[in-house]
């Protein structure tokens, strides 16, 4: 349990950093008395002696976790605190703890003592003044994009990736707002099909839910995520919606109190779990209903039948027709990265360089 928490905390960190990179793309948001380069490059430092001290700690509890590192226990109980000097000043001691071990097992504690002074360095730095003339924040450009305050996800490299079928089938080398529109259009068309074999009048459901597995979503696992979590959450605030809406029938004002309760903490806790969302939406639909004096229990149970047949035929379409895979998405994201980093440093040997020994402009490197 102890190292999924580490995982996930790691994993926040990385999202924090990003974020923070997201928003430095606009220029108020940056403190007046530091620039968007200078947060940058802290963010980058601290990032990456965070990463160490964490990872080192992982492989010290999996090597040895039978050891006794009460100095490294006491320069993480000071890092947690949000007390770097003095963890800086108890890395003194692990690097006296590890001349008590041998191999391995000393090396990761000097990793650990050294990345905790790296770490005490970049807030110590962050706390004065900038020393360096400011740049001018017009040509800082964020390598973070957000989307209505949130990070991109796989959306921002699924438009320059094509699906392995692309080799033997056609439409899968069109543009992935076409493949997806191709998608979204054959699960609607077929949940109205089925969405009307089960309601004539209520088939809409169906088509909504097959159209929303597609909203937002670039490979086939995010799809069926999806429209796996509306199908839950439409299930699981079923009972609570009946409930409700029996114990507020009549009285106007605590439906509406419900309704703006369950749209607030819907849409707040989206960023935990769509599915959460669905719940509290589904509570709100219940409502509405009892307001205008249509609501029956069976019709939320057909509301979660006409989900479920939208919600599996988006799944169904999204794995069959056109699919995009995550592992070709990782596949881009790294040649995107390793193309970036070839050309960071090819930029910085030039600058280095200048020119070649003939007078010419130095030809760039070629990719590995």
């Amino acid at each position: 349990r102890a190292r999924r928490a580490l995982t996930g905390q790691r994993r926040r960190l990385n999202e924090a950093a990003l974020m923070i990179e997201g928003q430095l793309g606009d220029a108020p948001a940056a403190p007046g008395r530091r620039s968007a380069r200078s947060l940058r490059r802290f963010l980058v430092d601290a990032q990456l002696a965070l990463e160490e001290i964490a990872l080192t700690v992982l492989r010290i509890a999996g090597d040895a976790s039978g050891i006794a590192a009460p100095a490294l226990r006491r320069m993480l109980v000071e890092l947690a605190q949000g007390e770097p000097g003095r963890a800086a000043a108890a890395a003194a001691d692990v690097d006296q703890e590890a001349a008590g071990y041998e191999g391995e097992l000393a090396h990761l504690l000097r990793r650990a003592a050294a990345a905790a002074r790296e770490y005490a360095a970049c807030r110590a730095e962050l706390r004065e003044p900038e020393t360096e003339e400011p740049t001018d924040e017009e040509e800082f450009e964020s390598s973070v994009t957000m989307m209505m305050g949130r990070l991109p996800g796989s959306a921002a490299i699924a438009s320059g990736v094509q699906p392995s079928s692309a080799r033997w089938n056609p439409l899968a080398r069109l543009p992935l707002t076409t493949r997806q529109a191709i998608q979204a259009a054959l699960a609607g068309g077929l949940s109205i099909l089925a969405g009307r074999a089960l309601s004539p009048h209520r088939y809409y459901w169906a088509v909504i839910a097959a159209f929303i597995t597609f909203t937002g979503t670039a490979t086939r696992s995010e799809a069926t995520r999806k429209a796996v979590n509306r199908i839950i959450g439409t299930a699981a605030g079923l009972g609570v919606a009946i409930v409700l809406a029996e114990a507020t029938a009549g009285n106007g004002w605590a439906a509406l109190a419900v309704i703006l309760g369950s749209m607030f903490v819907g849409f707040y806790l989206l960023q935990i779990s769509y599915a959460i969302m669905i719940f509290f939406i589904t509570i709100m639909v219940a409502q509405l209903y009892s307001v205008l004096h249509v609501f029956t229990s069976g019709l939320l149970l057909l509301r979660l039948e006409e989900t479920g047949i939208g919600g599996g035929i988006g799944i169904v379409i999204g794995l069959l027709v056109l699919p995009l895979s995550t592992r070709d998405i990782a596949r881009a994201a790294r040649s995107n990265y390793f193309g970036g980093l070839h050309d960071l440093l090819d930029a910085a040997c030039s600058q280095l360089d200048g020119e070649d020994t003939d007078g010419r402009p130095r030809r760039p490197r070629p990719r590995p």
